[in-house]
């Protein structure tokens, strides 16, 4: 790192998704299975044990518990939680708990009511950001968290991005013809569209290494490709220029990655742009791990929901396969881990995260085995 410059540790993550709760992820949790809507049999992947619906109660139920959860592994006092800054990440927000003010001719939510509900609840500090840049939202938020205590501008970040079922973001997916018949097959030929999906990621950030931590954040890099209104370039070009800018910013080669986390949504256009960059860059492409075919496509939760799971899978020592990726392989557009590998045997990870519209982010975590390990100069 820089001089002056604080190292980034992630030392604690939780999360609920289709897969359940994180800190009960179990290494056969991981099973390939698109859900179908009760109401119209729309495949989705709603929260495990949740019943899906749009209420207020639901929504905060799922944010304060994978909050608590964090809290706990550190057991911080309530002088601790006044010093922690909050980074949140979404798509929709709360949008799917709004009630119409049809008093006003123009109407809209408040944008940060989560950050208020959530700053008021746990004592946070005063200073809290919200990020609604599509998919990357909250990559976007760990992006700024880092940059934030690398800077010694905050002490601790939780960063937080969650996303959760309405009927705007289904309808409006579905008007763009991007949802799967079939199911999530990331970064496979055989894909049809992708699946959407909800759940609530959280990452306490540090330039203080833990007992429980787990990854360091090395740097990323977000950036807004102007190609199209919904979509990023298909050649690749733009997430090639971004995964080089963040792996400079983080001090890495190309050479270093031995791991990348795709973000392989299983929509045409994005799988095709993700593989060209990847395969333009590396002259020996990484092995990769897709997580939507797990939870489907969380939007603006994903970047902070699949790392948090990330976390949980080292734990584990595991790294899952999706069945369709062993069952079809010659199918597979690039090369996945082979079954049974131990992520003891990668050390540096690369994280994309491509947005909707075109933002897109990429961001390099190290893999921490113990925590005398010294931070990376």
């Amino acid at each position: 790192m820089t001089p002056n410059k604080m190292p980034v540790y992630i030392n604690a993550a939780a999360s609920v998704s289709a897969l359940g709760r994180s800190e009960l992820l179990q290494s056969d949790d991981f099973v390939y299975r698109p859900q179908r809507l009760s109401d119209d049999g729309q495949l989705f992947q709603s929260v495990k044990d949740c019943p899906v619906s749009q209420s207020r109660e639901r929504l905060y139920q799922l944010l304060t518990e994978v909050i608590d959860s964090v809290i706990s592994q550190l057991a911080l006092t309530s002088e601790q939680l006044s010093q922690i800054t909050l980074f949140l990440g979404s798509s929709s927000l709360d949008i799917s708990t709004a009630q119409l003010d049809v008093s006003k001719v123009i109407w809209l939510p408040q944008l940060d009511a989560i950050n208020i509900e959530l700053t008021k609840k746990y004592g946070f500090s005063a200073l809290n950001f919200t990020f609604n840049t599509a998919c990357t939202a909250s990559a976007n938020a760990l992006i700024y968290a880092t940059k934030f205590i690398e800077n010694g501008d905050v002490k601790q970040a939780l960063v937080v991005g969650c996303e959760f079922f309405n009927q705007l973001t289904l309808k409006g997916f579905s008007s763009l013809e991007l949802i799967s018949e079939q199911g999530q097959y990331s970064l496979s030929s055989l894909r049809d569209g992708l699946v959407l999906g909800e759940g609530v990621g959280a990452l306490l950030l540090s330039s203080e290494k833990a007992p429980t931590t787990s990854l360091q954040v090395l740097g990323g890099y977000s950036s807004c490709d102007t190609y199209s209104l919904t979509t990023t370039q298909e050649d690749g070009s733009h997430i090639q220029s971004v995964i080089s800018k963040s792996l400079a910013l983080a001090g890495i080669s190309l050479a270093e990655v031995d791991l990348i986390k795709v973000h392989a949504t299983a929509s045409h256009a994005n799988d095709q742009a993700e593989v060209a960059a990847i395969t333009a860059l590396f002259k020996d492409i990484p092995a990769v791990f897709a997580l939507k075919p797990y939870i489907g496509h969380t939007l603006g939760a994903c970047g902070v929901l699949e790392i948090a799971i990330m976390a949980q899978l080292l734990a584990l020592d595991y790294l899952p396969v999706p069945e369709y990726a062993v069952a079809q392989a010659e199918c597979n557009m690039l090369p996945f881990v082979p079954q049974g590998s131990s992520f003891t045997d990668y050390r540096i990870i690369l994280a994309n995260h491509f947005g909707f519209g075109g933002n897109n982010a990429a961001i390099i975590l190290k893999k921490i085995t113990s925590i005398s390990e010294a931070p990376q100069c």
